[in-house]
């Protein structure tokens, strides 16, 4: 685990490698470091451009958005 800043916020960064992933394979969760509500995940060869990124937008609603259709 690493402290970070991602967007101006705290946030931070875990890490897992090893027997666990097929070959030099690392997989990255940023999380946000006052709510652990995940910013962005990748997947990678250290070195190599990531073949995975996800980023996540997380959304409040209210009940009334949902009832109308709406998020």
């Amino acid at each position: 685990m690493t402290r970070t800043t991602t967007d101006g916020q705290p946030t931070l960064t875990l890490r897992a490698s090893g027997a666990a992933l097929p070959g030099n394979y690392e997989e990255t969760l940023v999380i946000g470091a006052t709510t652990g509500i995940p910013v962005k995940a990748t997947g990678e060869v250290p070195g190599q451009a990531p073949s995975v990124t996800v980023t996540y937008q997380v959304t409040r609603v209210t009940l009334a958005k949902l009832a109308a259709g709406q998020s």
